[in-house]
């Protein structure tokens, strides 16, 4: 019985020790990555504007295991080893995505621009449901978050701010009201 004991005491110990060495290793990835990525956006504008961004590219990210994802639009003849000469290394992956970084960003400015418009009355349909707006890197997406969805709301949403496919609705379910 001692040895059983043992010897599962013993492989929650190596389990353990594993995945302290699997994250210190996402720890390490995810510097490195962080440090490939900010060269990227800087050869692109010191500044990191968005609109010296080029047209090709979609954004970064870092992901689960650490690695440096650059997205590419699919349009364009842009490839890994013209990234990599940029970030003089080729430890990264490289997604193909419909838009642009540019104009996932436009899309925002135009949805920040209808929601900062005071002139806009607070019982419009869109700010009454409104909860939230962001970019979503990853899918390459604008999400605009509502408290609720009908088909009103995203109709008047798409005839009064944009009628952009780079924009995904989603039901905010955490939001809380008094």
């Amino acid at each position: 019985m001692k040895k059983i004991v043992s010897f599962f005491v013993l492989l929650l110990f190596v389990s353990v020790l594993t995945q302290a060495q699997t994250l210190e290793q996402i720890n390490k990835n995810a510097e490195i990555a962080d440090s490939l990525n900010e060269m990227l956006l800087n050869f692109f504008d010191k500044d990191q504007r968005i609109e010296f961004f080029p047209d090709y590219y979609g954004g970064s990210y870092i992901d689960d295991k650490g690695n440096l994802v650059v997205l590419v639009t699919k349009d364009s003849d842009i490839n890994k080893s013209d990234i990599a000469q940029i970030i003089k290394n080729e430890n990264f992956t490289v997604l193909t995505v419909n838009y642009s970084y540019k104009k996932i960003s436009s899309v925002m400015d135009s949805i920040d621009a209808f929601i900062s418009n005071y002139s806009i009355p607070n019982n419009h349909i869109v700010l009454q449901y409104f909860t939230g707006a962001y970019i979503d890197v990853m899918q390459n997406c604008v999400i605009m978050q509502f408290s609720i969805l009908m088909p009103e709301l995203i109709y008047s949403f798409k005839k009064n701010v944009t009628d952009s496919s780079v924009v995904k609705f989603r039901k905010n379910e955490n939001t809380f009201f008094n």
